[in-house]
Parts: C-alpha cells; sequence; structure tokens
C-alpha cells in the first residue's frame, strides 16, 4: 500500500513529465501546492485554475488527473471526518428540500401570489415535464414495461442477496404513503389486493465519496417486488 508522501511524490513527478502540457507557470504554481500538501487545492485544481481549461482538452485531462491522485484518496481521509461531513449535508439537504417543498405546495394553491418571472419559469417546467411525461394514456400501457427490479441492495436485502429471486421471494415492503399507489397498481393490472409489510421509511447508508466526506445513498425498500415480478413473466 502506498503512503500518503509517496502519492505526493508520484504527482510531482506526473507534473514534471507534463510540463510541456501543464506550462512553466501553471506547473510550478501546481508543484507549490503539493510542497504545502494544500489538499483543498489539489483536490479542486479545475476551478482554481478556471474555465479556459475547458477549451484545451490535453491541459484539462492532466489537470484532472492530478485531481484524482488525491480527490478519491482513501489515504487522505478520516472516517470520523468523512462521516460526520456526510451527516451535515444529509440534514442541510433535507432541510433544503422540506422548505422547497412547502414553498411549491404553497404556490401551486396561491400560484396568484408568486412573482412573474417565477411565475414564467415554473410555467416553462410544467410544459417540459408534460412534453418529456407525454399522454397519460400511453403512459400507463407502457407501465408493465417500464418496470424492473434492481441489482442493486434494499432496505432489506444486502447486496450479496440482490439479485431477482431472492427479492421478489419475500413479502413486498412499502411505505404507508406509497400503499395507495401499490395497491391501484395491483388493481389496475387486475391482480387484486396486495399485502405488503408497512415500514416506516428505507433505510439511509453512507459509501465513500472523497476524501473529505462520504455521502448518503438510500436503499430503497421492496414496494413493488412481488408485483414486478408478476408483470415480467405475463
Amino acid at each position: 500500500m502506498r503512503t500518503p508522501i509517496e502519492v505526493y511524490d508520484l504527482c510531482r513527478c506526473f507534473i514534471l513529465d507534463r510540463r510541456s502540457v501543464l506550462g512553466e507557470e501553471l506547473s510550478d504554481k501546481i508543484l507549490g501546492f503539493v510542497r504545502s500538501r494544500n489538499l483543498a487545492r489539489l483536490t479542486n485544481l479545475v476551478e482554481v485554475i478556471g474555465v479556459e481549461l475547458y477549451s484545451q482538452p490535453p491541459l484539462l485531462a492532466t489537470v484532472m488527473q492530478i485531481e484524482a491522485f488525491f480527490k478519491k484518496n482513501s489515504l487522505f481521509s478520516s472516517e470520523d471526518t468523512c462521516l460526520e461531513a456526510a451527516r451535515k449535508n444529509f440534514e442541510l439537504a433535507e432541510r433544503k428540500c422540506r422548505i422547497t417543498n412547502k414553498r411549491l405546495d404553497y404556490y401551486y394553491v396561491q400560484r396568484e401570489r408568486l412573482a412573474p418571472d417565477l411565475d414564467f419559469y415554473m410555467s416553462r417546467a410544467e410544459r417540459y415535464v408534460s412534453r418529456l411525461l407525454g399522454d397519460f394514456a400511453s403512459f400507463e400501457e407502457e407501465i408493465p414495461l417500464r418496470f424492473k427490479i434492481t441489482s442493486g441492495a434494499s432496505a432489506t436485502r444486502s447486496r450479496a442477496r440482490s439479485l431477482r429471486p431472492f427479492k421478489v421471494s419475500k413479502r413486498p415492503h412499502c411505505t404507508m404513503r406509497a400503499f395507495p399507489y401499490l395497491q391501484s397498481l395491483s388493481t389496475l393490472f387486475g391482480y387484486g389486493p396486495l399485502k405488503p409489510r408497512i415500514r416506516h421509511a428505507n433505510r439511509v447508508e453512507v459509501v465513500p465519496k472523497n476524501w473529505k466526506t462520504h455521502r448518503t445513498i438510500a436503499c430503497s425498500l421492496r414496494a413493488i417486488s412481488a408485483f414486478s415480478w408478476l408483470l415480467m413473466i405475463m
């Protein structure tokens, strides 16, 4: 296993080897970040250097490679720090989503109170979503073709037991809010009422993202596993 010092040395050799692409000034600037062990800059070089990179593919590729030496390297990570950062980011995102949902619900009912410029963009978004979803009757007919069971872990199945037969072999799970939709779909296709196990929420876990934080993932419930299996063998 490499050590952080070896990674810095390897990066320094790479910069010197690519000096013709980076140029003297930029090479010296990045080497300064390496000497000072400035991870914040080394993992964010594209933004530090500027937008001119995007017009020079070889230079952009070189700078992104330098970032890659450090950005997702666990040698520079602290598990406790990454977990705490992931928790804070998750809570912040949830608060923002809660505020946004309340605001959208309010203006959906009180549309006349929306500022004219925002009303314009919301109308534009509505038209875009309508075009994207298309005709409801056509969508309804395509529902059986759109269902799939993913190969990933779920709230009640580990990745080791995430194959389709394992997922559909047990009683399906869903939240109380999802229950009416599940029953409606079952009735729509003539299978009668289902009896899923009601759960309060899915399972939230963290996985590595970069050197300074993990990211949260939501292991979904098997809300329609059994129903999806029936649709696949129709």
